[in-house]
């Protein structure tokens, strides 16, 4: 795929939660269509997704996720009349749940066979009890011989690899091949464009070439992303 789109840096704002839902389904899509179109005929790029559901507390607008399907919200802590003088009685409310519809590409063999995941990362993969499901399913994934390709553009949260350089990155993208459990790591700075990425297939086919920046440079245009950052920020 020639580069013909103008260099867009990864912006800050683009972490802002009302853009970023939108932009990573759109991101996830953008990268089935590039890959639909190089992969060999042996293969089939599939979009999966997966429900989870993550309790809110704090400032979680520059900490988004994929999707926000519903919001459900507990009353404050009820008082209750009390059974005797000096006897206080509360029901305390539960917490503000969100529902998060999690995508992902899968590339697997014509035949059914699951070569590699990709993963665009959302927080809930980068905090708390979501981080640790992550992590287990995404090592259990490599245990089985998938090899694993992910991309963060989300500064916050638990990253994988305990190393300062990648800890204070803005932006980190991973292959990791299965068969040798080594993982190449991208750091990216703000100025700087994201990498091509070898998406590994089978050891006969190679890797494919995955052009990150010219595919995110064309989700963010197309989906008039500078623009609703702007209105926001």
């Amino acid at each position: 795929m020639k580069t013909t789109e103008p260099f867009q840096p990864v912006p800050p704002g683009l972490a802002i939660s009302k853009v970023f839902h939108p932009f990573h389904a759109a991101f996830v899509a953008r990268i089935f269509e590039y890959l639909s179109q190089k992969l060999p005929d042996t293969y089939d790029a599939w979009i999966e997704s997966a429900v989870a559901f993550e309790t809110i507390g704090g400032d979680d607008r520059r900490f988004p996720d994929v999707h926000v399907a519903s919001i459900a919200r507990e009353p404050a802590a009820e008082y209750v009349t009390p059974a005797a003088a000096g006897q206080y009685s509360f029901v305390l409310p539960a917490p503000e749940r969100m529902k998060r519809n999690l995508r992902f590409l899968h590339l697997k063999t014509t035949d059914g066979e699951l070569i590699t995941t990709i993963e665009v990362l959302s927080p809930i993969n980068k905090t708390g009890e979501g981080f640790k499901k992550y992590r287990e399913k995404q090592e259990a994934l490599i245990a089985n011989g998938v090899n694993l390709v992910e991309i963060d553009l989300l500064q916050r949260g638990t990253r994988r690899f305990e190393d300062a350089r990648v800890a204070a990155a803005p932006y980190v993208l991973t292959v990791t091949r299965a068969a040798t459990r080594q993982t190449e790591v991208w750091t990216v700075e703000r100025d700087q464009p994201l990498p091509n990425l070898p998406v590994p297939l089978l050891p006969e086919d190679g890797d494919v070439i995955l052009e990150t920046q010219e595919v995110f440079g064309m989700t963010f245009r197309m989906g008039r992303f500078g623009g609703k950052i702007a209105r926001l920020e």
